[in-house]
């Protein structure tokens, strides 16, 4: 009996892990509210629950952007291109930040290659 309940435990725990909008949404109410500081540490933790969260992802580079923390963007764009070289959202905000900085190699390579991974999707 007591293991049926510890399932439950781990099956509910695991399932508001998986379905954790809250942290998201708070981030991204902070965002727009320009509290950006709380905004960031919502979207960490959001993160830290569900690394491939594409939609957390975008809304925590926006906050790094808006206060022009660049390295910052770069390093976590970076950490999921690791995991999903071929990510167009995060090639093109790579380009766009290292535009940003006047690296203008880089961010031709990041912004063609988004272009390219952009165009193989849709065929």
């Amino acid at each position: 009996m007591a293991n049926s309940g510890h399932q439950k435990c781990f099956y509910y725990a695991h399932q508001a892990i998986e379905n954790n909008p809250k942290m998201l949404k708070l981030g991204y109410c902070y965002a727009i509210q320009f509290k950006y500081k709380l905004s960031i540490m919502d979207l960490k933790q959001s993160l830290k629950l569900k690394p491939d969260n594409v939609d957390a992802s975008k809304i925590q580079e926006y906050v790094y952007l808006k206060t022009e923390r660049y390295g910052k963007a770069l390093v976590d764009l970076n950490k999921l291109l690791e995991r999903k070289p071929h990510n167009a959202f995060a090639l093109y905000v790579c380009g766009d930040v290292y535009r940003m900085i006047k690296q203008y190699d880089k961010a031709m390579n990041d912004l063609n290659n988004s272009l390219i991974n952009q165009t193989m999707r849709m065929y």
